[in-house]
């Protein structure tokens, strides 16, 4: 097992540099995820890293990841307490991160799946919301998320972070606009817009598989060129409220989706 004490090490700056710049992350396909519990469900689930860094220091007793990282060839470096700080951006580090690639879904096949539940995500720039997002769509069986610009990188720390692992579990996929309209024109996707206003009642909305649920940004909602295309959804709010949160309108709506098509 590798140790590293130097915060010096060009292992440290290059994994400071990943979780700092969102240009070298996409340039190396390569991003970190930290804390136990994400990272033991995911090795539960067969999902395996490049590497394993582990503050004993910090993390205390990692009997259970040394193991699993044995059983599983998985190789480990042990950090200082230091150098795990420096790579960290979590406020509490909790001593343990692993590295992964970044998936590559295959968004042709993917999308084809005629009893598809995608949730599509346009110009959602908090990380929180994002990582919250996908978490929920995998707990409600999505079959993928997608992201339209100028939404936050599903790979930003606090996404990875808000998901839960669930980054690594359901497939996300990035679109432009342009190929959006084509693929749902080309799979004949029914679109779902969520609105605050004027839109059907979404429990009395009829859910048609192959669908997307569209969720716009707080600040500036979903554009006309999406709602034009969509069936419009209204989650009914009381007292003048004027919207909900992005991720609690989409938990919302896939359950609802979820539940009408007995999945």
């Amino acid at each position: 097992m590798k140790i590293i004490n130097s915060t010096e090490n060009s292992e440290i700056k290059y994994l400071k540099r990943l979780q700092e710049s969102g240009g070298f992350r996409k340039e190396e396909r390569k991003f970190l995820i930290e804390g136990p519990p994400s990272i033991k469900s995911l090795l539960e689930r067969g999902i395996r890293p490049l590497q394993v860094y582990i503050s004993s220091e910090m993390m205390g007793d990692a009997d259970y990841f040394h193991k699993s990282c044995e059983q599983f060839s998985i190789p480990v470096t042990e950090l200082s307490a230091k150098c795990y700080m420096k790579i960290s951006v979590v406020e509490t580090p909790q001593g343990l991160a692993a590295l992964f690639a970044f998936p590559e879904p295959d968004a042709e096949n993917i999308l084809q799946n005629k009893e598809g539940l995608f949730l599509c995500c346009h110009g959602i720039q908090d990380p929180g919301n994002m990582g919250a997002m996908i978490r929920t769509a995998d707990a409600a069986g999505a079959s993928a998320v997608i992201a339209i610009p100028p939404s936050v990188s599903f790979y930003n720390p606090k996404t990875v972070r808000a998901s839960a692992g669930s980054i690594l579990s359901l497939p996300c996929i990035e679109l432009e606009e342009a190929e959006f309209i084509t693929v749902i024109k080309k799979r004949r996707i029914n679109l779902y817009a969520a609105v605050p206003r004027e839109g059907a009642p979404f429990h009395l909305a009829r859910f048609q598989r192959p669908l997307c649920i569209l969720i716009g940004s707080e600040a500036h909602g979903l554009p006309e060129w999406i709602q034009s295309r969509a069936k419009l959804v209204t989650i009914p709010m009381r007292n003048a409220v004027e919207s909900l949160n992005a991720a609690v309108s989409a938990a919302i709506l896939l359950y609802q989706a979820s539940r009408e098509n007995g999945k």
